[in-house]
């Protein structure tokens, strides 16, 4: 399957997994061709006869195994093939159902070429049968049979179909691409949260350390040094004062003058 992939890819062109199942290519060859069949809509159709017009156009117009069989270069812009298959995708989608005679008859000549290419289809006999039912539609007096109207319908129905499926697929991935929107947004608003707590929690932080830093200069300095000294031998010399005084009331006042005096003279080093 690989190697199948690998081959088709590089060789045909609007390559689609739309329409088809894989797994089914060992045993379906129409499986494979619905690859080319680059609309939605044709995942059922199990061979060509159940596929309509659009289905075939983009077969032999996206298929390069086609183009050796047709007059028309298919790959230049606005070919006759691919102006067809614009053309029938606008009566398909008309509002009004409705054509000018000039737009209709401009309709029907392109695709009566497309039907003559002088390559293969010119020779083939049901291709001429429907360029005779198509030369019929240009005639003012011609008339649609029940069974021609009912085919009519039939195919409007199928379109319909196809139409309804795409828009509900459109709205299907217009539903996810609106979660997706909602959820990121959530997460985009979470982010910014995170975010803006982080910066108030970084500049707390910055504050702190500054505060720190500016701490521990201070304390490191050489005069802060020389106060802690000068309290320290303040605070020795008090408290050496002090023990004296609470022992010296069991000797002579004379004693006490005397131990103050020492005391006092100590010098600190």
């Amino acid at each position: 399957m690989t190697l199948l992939c690998s081959i088709m890819l590089p060789r045909h062109l609007h390559l689609t997994g739309k329409n088809t199942d894989a797994l089914q290519w060992v045993t379906d060859p129409w499986s494979i061709c619905k690859c080319f069949i680059n609309a939605p809509g044709y995942e059922q159709k199990q061979s060509a006869g159940e596929t309509d017009c659009t289905g075939l156009l983009h077969l032999m117009i996206n298929n390069q195994y086609f183009h050796s069989h047709i007059g028309c270069d298919v790959t230049v812009t606005n070919n006759l093939f691919t102006k067809v298959r614009h053309y029938r995708n606008a009566i398909f989608h008309s509002s009004s159902m409705e054509l000018e005679e000039s737009e209709a008859n401009t309709y029907l000549d392109d695709m009566i070429a497309v039907l003559q290419d002088g390559k293969e289809l010119l020779h083939r006999s049901d291709a001429q049968i429907a360029v005779k039912k198509l030369q019929d539609l240009k005639k003012k007096d011609f008339i649609i049979t029940t069974e021609g109207f009912e085919e009519m319908l039939r195919q409007i129905k199928e379109e319909m179909t196809k139409i309804r499926k795409s828009s509900e697929e459109h709205e299907g991935l217009k539903n996810e691409l609106t979660e997706l929107k909602e959820q990121m947004t959530k997460e985009k608003e979470e982010a910014e949260k995170i975010h803006t707590e982080l910066e108030r929690k970084f500049t707390a932080l910055e504050t702190e350390l500054k505060e720190e830093i500016k701490r521990l200069k201070v304390e490191d300095s050489p005069e802060q040094k020389q106060l802690q000294y000068e309290k320290a031998k303040s605070d020795c010399r008090t408290q050496l004062i002090e023990h004296y005084c609470s022992d010296v009331l069991k000797v002579s006042q004379y004693l006490y003058n005397q131990m103050r005096k020492i005391v006092t003279s100590v010098t600190f080093i």
